[in-house]
């Protein structure tokens, strides 16, 4: 067990520089008082400890290892940068000696507020981390995520996202969440509760989904294969977030998500004012994934429109925009069969509806001139679903915006 103590001084001269203490477990439970491994922060301040987290077994070694957050550590005239922390474990227990360590790079950035092990989200049988911080910006956001190896993890994140919305606070949370779309890959969620998205930072967590090249789009939460909102007023919803298991017994990892000040109440004398609420979501967030070209005549990129839709005439119920050659991605999908659309945009209008004229295609992988559905069960990533425009055709309106 790792516990944190940001705000402990080691000493007079290190006011807030922290603990983090390991008490290792014995068949007889935890030593009575001492911790078994304890360090503090580097200078005063660093509230070295106000994350802490397992990480997994991040070098394959066969033994865990654990993470600390220093969202306080300065670098030389760059105050609150952050600092991230990982020790190896062994036979004989945690090093004292950091294996590898990150830092931020703006002034009062926050870096290593959450820190989280995320389980294996690539599939190379090592696990990984995840870093939130969420001043990154003035505040817009940030998570990092670094992939477990043999060797030490990168110096620079191999993923990161943001909201690219000011004031938005995404890393205030990060977790690992398991499998929760049963593809046999981990999966990572992370929140902003600070998110507006039509109700003033109403808040909204974001989630992942692992696969064999790690996890989905980067850059930005738009690429989320799921999420979640609050549609309340500044209740700080997704401040703190993670999995509680199979909570339905269907075999598969669900999500919870609190909202620390939700209530319907419009006075602190209300019983209910700031009462707080818990969501649990099951999971059912499928994904569609596959190819689109063009192989018509027009020779300038232009971009192409997918789309999923229950039935022929309906609207696109989720949608992708990609150029020739491209992988597309339909994300937060509910179990169904949906038909998949592709029309090249070729007057680049944003995406759709299509002009008439403009070339269309749906996926129809027998070549008989009609289209073919693709079932989403459980939650699943489904892959190969591969799509080519060949020439101009005569636009119907079946595709609607």
């Amino acid at each position: 067990m790792i516990v944190g103590a940001y705000g402990i001084d080691p000493s007079i001269s290190a006011v807030n520089a922290g603990w983090a203490m390991v008490f290792y477990g014995s068949l007889d439970g935890f030593s009575a008082v001492a911790p078994d491994w304890v360090l503090n922060g580097e200078t005063a301040g660093d509230q070295y400890g106000v994350s802490v987290s397992a990480a997994g077994d991040v070098n394959g070694d066969g033994s865990d290892d654990v993470l600390v957050g220093a969202c306080g550590f300065d670098i030389v005239s760059h105050p609150n940068v952050g600092k991230v922390y990982l020790y190896y474990g062994s036979a004989t227990g945690l090093s004292v000696t950091p294996a590898w360590t990150a830092s931020g790079i703006q002034d009062n950035q926050y870096f290593g507020y959450r820190v989280a092990g995320v389980g294996d989200l690539n599939g190379n049988g090592h696990d990984d981390i995840a870093i939130g911080s969420y001043n990154y910006d003035g505040g817009e956001g940030r998570v990092y995520v670094y992939y477990g190896s043999d060797t030490i993890p990168a110096s620079t994140a191999d993923w990161t996202a943001e909201p690219n919305q000011a004031g938005s606070r995404f890393g205030i949370s990060v977790s690992g969440i398991g499998d929760v779309n049963g593809d046999g890959y981990d999966d990572l969620i992370a929140g902003a509760d600070f998110y507006t998205d039509g109700t003033t930072n109403e808040g909204a967590a974001f989630a992942w989904f692992g696969s064999p090249a790690g996890l989905g789009d980067p850059d930005t939460t738009e690429n989320a294969d799921w999420m979640a909102e609050s549609n309340q007023t500044t209740r700080f919803f997704a401040e703190f977030l993670g999995t509680p298991g199979d909570v339905n017994g269907d075999g598969i990892d669900d999500v919870a998500v609190d909202s620390l000040y939700y209530n319907n109440a419009v006075s602190n004398t209300d019983p209910s004012y700031r009462e707080g609420k818990l969501w649990a979501y099951y999971s059912k967030a499928g994904v569609i994934t596959g190819t689109v070209t063009y192989a018509g005549p027009i020779a300038a990129p232009h971009q192409i429109f997918v789309s999923a839709h229950l039935n022929l005439g309906d609207p696109p119920v989720e949608s992708d925009v990609v150029f020739n050659g491209d992988n597309f991605k339909i994300n937060r999908l509910e179990d169904s069969s949906y038909y998949i659309g592709a029309f090249l945009d070729a007057n680049d209008s944003g995406g759709g509806p299509p002009d008439p004229g403009e070339p269309t295609a749906w996926y129809d992988p027998d070549h008989d001139g009609l289209p073919d559905l693709v079932e989403i069960s459980g939650g699943g990533y489904v892959t190969g679903i591969n799509i080519v425009i060949a020439d101009w055709r005569i636009y119907l309106p079946l595709i609607l915006r």
